[in-house]
């Protein structure tokens, strides 16, 4: 029988952080205010730990631990990325809790990083969720508050 619902599928993606939503424009980085690797929403965080913002599957988890891929099982793609130019600090400050293959939920911790002793270095905590193929799904937009939390707050639904 063909499944007449999966078209229609809508997936919610959560904040991953608790901190201040902060404008794509406004990100420090070009590539990711300007949107050049896919639909992408950033928060300045006021906790160390990060979350996934879907029901997926770990697909990247980058040596410095500043980024991690993630895979829904509709196909969306995110890249979650903590802090800009972060890579620097070859994993210093951050501790990880998934491994490529696992399974996560909302409510999986994927990391801890000290975001404090980060920004004291003049380092940029930013952490960005891009939506690396955006174009394959209808984006509805959500209102969100200026402060989110992980795991209860929707940024965004995504549509196939």
């Amino acid at each position: 029988m063909v499944n007449l619902f999966k078209k229609n599928q809508v997936t919610p993606i959560y904040a991953v952080c608790n901190g201040e939503v902060v404008e794509t424009k406004e990100i420090s980085d070009p590539m990711f205010a300007q949107e050049m690797m896919g639909k992408t929403y950033a928060i300045n965080p006021s906790s160390n730990d990060v979350y996934s913002p879907v029901d997926g599957e770990i697909i990247l988890v980058s040596s410095t631990l500043h980024a991690l891929g993630i895979k829904t099982a509709n196909g969306i793609e995110l890249l979650i990325h903590i802090g800009i130019d972060t890579v620097s600090l070859k994993g210093k400050y951050f501790e990880c809790f998934v491994s490529v293959g696992d399974k996560v939920t909302p409510k999986t911790k994927l990391i801890s990083f000290d975001y404090l002793n980060v920004a004291k270095l003049n380092i940029d905590p930013t952490i960005m969720t891009i939506i690396l193929n955006k174009d394959d799904f209808k984006i509805e937009e959500k209102t969100l508050p200026n402060h989110v939390e992980a795991s209860n707050n929707i940024i965004c639904l995504l549509k196939k």
